[in-house]
């Protein structure tokens, strides 16, 4: 299965496990794909696990008092009993399985990092990607073996995740640095040499680097992330001039900002400044 030649969302539940999974000590009882959706989900508690990856796009994760933000190809895992909440910034595609299980408490305690930092991970290869996309592929598969081929596959993922871990840690992502400035410094000056040293990169290197992680050039994630902020404060400040909210924004020049605008929108800021009033 490749995320990229998936055209269509699914969300299915498995309401017919059997004794199968009662004795494997792992149930897997939902498996979905969100396909560029705003999102906003409540905080709430569940009574499962889930385990989801950023496909493309961004969104706030929160469970307690951790916030983070997501970006392409991070992973989280939100723990049962635990109040979280997460909301999509712009569009946001992701792929994630619910589950739970005697066995799968005993897993997430051996394998401490889950809790430790459970709403961002990243893996040093495709491989519990690759294993993520035929657990969801098995959603197509009834009967007994199905149950079996899904469990199996979870317990086949969760382990991948940590020896992807363990290889090198989640503080070793070379772009963190650079992602936590841009995230610091989206209202202000943003220099490409600046985002290299803080990744401690050529800048070639790094322009490369980034557009393979992150799904876009540093210029335009930048971008991006400053036009999604600028609708969040024309949605909030309905009073300001959309110039202004441009330079709230990180945008000194107010043409630039509305070429950028339309660029990403499909309409200009005054214009996106009136749909919202009226809606």
């Amino acid at each position: 299965m490749d995320y990229f030649a998936v055209k269509e969302e699914f969300n299915l539940k498995f309401t017919h496990t059997t004794e199968i999974s009662e004795r494997m000590g792992v149930k897997v009882f939902e498996i979905g794909f969100y396909l560029k959706k705003e999102i906003f989900c409540p905080p709430r508690e569940r009574e499962h696990f889930i385990l989801m990856l950023t496909l493309d796009g961004s969104a706030w994760m929160q469970e307690g008092r951790k916030r983070k933000r997501l970006f392409r190809n991070d992973w989280t895992l939100l723990n049962p009993g635990q109040a979280h909440t997460y909301k999509s910034i712009g569009d946001w595609s992701f792929l994630y399985v619910k589950f739970e299980g005697k066995f799968i408490d005993y897993i997430i305690k051996d394998f401490s990092f889950f809790k430790r930092d459970n709403l961002y991970f990243r893996q040093t290869d495709n491989n519990s990607e690759q294993i993520f996309f035929r657990l969801a592929e098995s959603r197509k598969n009834p009967g007994h073996t199905g149950e079996i081929q899904r469990n199996a596959l979870l317990l086949e993922l969760l382990s991948s995740l940590h020896r992807s871990y363990a290889a090198k840690g989640v503080s070793e992502n070379p772009l963190h640095e650079a992602q936590k400035y841009i995230m610091e410094n989206l209202d202000g000056h943003i220099s490409l040499e600046m985002l290299a040293k803080k990744a401690n990169m050529s800048l070639s290197h790094f322009v490369r680097v980034f557009k393979e992680r992150m799904g876009y050039t540093p210029i335009n994630l930048i971008n991006k992330l400053r036009i999604e902020r600028a609708q969040e404060l024309i949605r909030q400040y309905s009073g300001v001039k959309v110039s202004e909210i441009g330079r709230m924004s990180g945008f000194k020049d107010p043409f630039y900002f509305s070429r950028v605008f339309r660029k990403w929108t499909k309409m200009s800021p005054e214009d996106f400044k009136k749909y919202s009033s009226e809606n």
